[in-house]
């Protein structure tokens, strides 16, 4: 018996953090394409953006000032209009095939390539600001690699899923089991979530989820309540592209029950901790 198997709160939790790294796929095209207009307009790039669209962008706006000729960022700028297409289109077909996931990875993976030599020659006579430009290229590299694992991950539990989904027969018939779920099922009792109020993530919309379907939303400082049965249950939030919460057993009774969580700063993401309990007033 596979011990693993994958739950529908897993398969969702995997999906999430396949999410997250599309998520930072298109903040490298948005500010990649941000880049070839603010380079030439405003003197000023910003951070997440493809090196190569960026070099163009200034190659570009060089000879623009050198020669006063506007051909020249238009040019370039198209070629590096050009050079962020791919990404994008890893952004739209890596939504159901997790191969343009990796080719994303690949992509960016040689672009940071040819970034690494300019990087060691401004360091190297002691131009320290392209150091957070290395730094963020690392984590959107780790942000994409994590989302092509997880993205694997989450075929392989499809599949899994799906030959697990057996017709149930005669031999799987227990009359206990019937008679438990029957007396725990007819049970109601209200689930109470409450958003504690935060910064951290005030933006995003928090869903809740009970054995893996969506039953409400919150907005910050919200509290909703809904209605389940009297059988065990698992409850998580989902932040949809940001982070799930941990996974909460609910016991089967008769008790109503109320949860509350709270959107903290992690490392790298922002973490969602749920805990029994109301809110502490």
């Amino acid at each position: 018996m596979n011990q693993n198997k994958p739950t529908p709160v897993s398969f969702l939790q995997n999906k999430n953090r396949y999410d997250q790294g599309r998520y930072a796929l298109l903040t490298v095209v948005i500010l990649s394409l941000i880049n070839l207009f603010s380079i030439v307009a405003i003197d000023r790039y910003y951070l997440f953006s493809s090196y190569i669209t960026k070099f163009l962008g200034v190659k570009g706006a060089i000879l623009y000032m050198d020669t006063g000729d506007v051909i020249f960022p238009i040019l370039y700028g198209f070629i590096g209009f050009i050079t962020v297409i791919p990404y994008f289109l890893c952004f739209l077909f890596s939504k159901k095939h997790v191969g343009w996931m990796i080719g994303a990875l690949v992509l960016f993976s040689i672009d940071s390539a040819c970034f690494l030599s300019e990087f060691i020659l401004y360091v190297s006579v002691g131009e320290l600001s392209t150091i957070l430009d290395a730094l963020v290229r690392v984590w959107v590299l780790v942000s994409l690699a994590l989302g092509v694992k997880y993205g694997l991950r989450v075929n392989k539990d499809e599949k899994e899923m799906e030959v697990a989904e057996v017709p149930a027969t005669e031999l799987d018939y227990n009359p206990a089991a019937t008679e438990d779920f029957d007396e725990k099922s007819t049970v109601t009792r209200m689930l109470t979530v409450t958003r504690a109020k935060s910064f951290v993530g005030c933006a995003l919309k928090m869903q809740i989820f009970v054995n893996g379907k969506e039953v409400e939303s919150l907005k910050n400082g919200e509290t909703k309540s809904v209605q389940i049965d009297g059988r065990e249950a698992e409850l998580f939030i989902l932040a949809q592209g940001a982070s799930t919460s941990n996974v909460v057993q609910i016991p089967a009774g008769y008790d109503n029950k109320s949860y509350t969580f709270k959107c903290k700063m992690g490392f790298s993401a922002m973490k969602i901790i749920l805990e029994e309990g109301a809110p502490q007033k």
